[in-house]
């Protein structure tokens, strides 16, 4: 089964932080963080008083971009001792996301590629013999993660969860795998595979299962068949 996971609310109010006397980059660079992290800011008390301590801790650089400080405020924040495994999550998410784009960039062209495919293709139909001599690809922009938690999850999924974080066209989706499309996708990123290949090297048992995950897996943006 694979599940798609949507954006949850949690509602924590931030209690009025202490605040330092931050100079003029100092706040640019607090506000950068928050808007870079900005889904953790409800669901961390006194966010504003971590960022501000990260900022007394961990000097700026020259080199750095907005993001670059954010990614790193989010190391430092996983490393603290007082994170509880549900917030490590919510961190894990954010990192993952961020992930996500700076790849995106990395492997645009590559992107665009899948996305025309994906397009070019049409709804996958399992029962169909013209897959047959057609490629199973996986859409190049994407990181897995690790869920410990339900914090980000339906509540019916066992943890811990393998997730995946990808790129479509506008925004970064996630969603829960199971084994059977983990091990598929897997072989997937050493290259694509002819769908007869597949078929064949999978048990007769498991190959109906196997076609309906990579109909999911196309219906998702996740695979592109053609």
């Amino acid at each position: 089964m694979i599940t798609s996971l949507e954006t949850q609310t949690r509602h924590t109010t931030e209690s009025t932080p202490h605040k330092l006397d931050l100079s003029g980059s100092e706040k640019r660079r607090v506000n950068d963080i928050k808007d870079a992290c900005a889904t953790l800011v409800d669901d961390f008390q006194e966010f504003s008083c971590l960022v501000e301590n990260y900022l007394t801790e961990v000097p700026s650089r020259s080199s750095d971009t907005d993001r670059s400080d954010c990614d790193r405020f989010l190391n430092w924040l996983e490393s603290r001792s007082e994170m509880n495994d549900e917030q490590r999550d919510l961190i894990v998410d954010q990192q993952s996301r961020h992930a996500v784009e700076f790849i995106a960039l990395q492997k645009r062209i590559a992107h665009q590629r899948f996305l025309r495919l994906l397009n070019e293709g049409g709804p996958f139909d399992k029962n169909s013999a013209k897959h047959l001599s057609e490629s199973v690809h996986i859409n190049p922009v994407h990181v897995w993660a690790t869920f410990e938690t339900q914090a980000l999850l339906d509540g019916l999924t066992r943890v811990p969860a393998a997730v995946l974080f990808y790129s479509t066209e506008e925004e970064v989706l996630t969603v829960v795998v199971d084994s059977q499309a983990t091990s598929l996708l897997k072989s997937l990123e050493h290259g694509s595979h002819k769908l007869r290949t597949l078929i064949r090297q999978t048990p007769k048992a498991d190959r109906e299962s196997m076609l309906e995950t990579i109909e999911q897996l196309v219906n998702l943006k996740i695979v592109a068949v053609g």
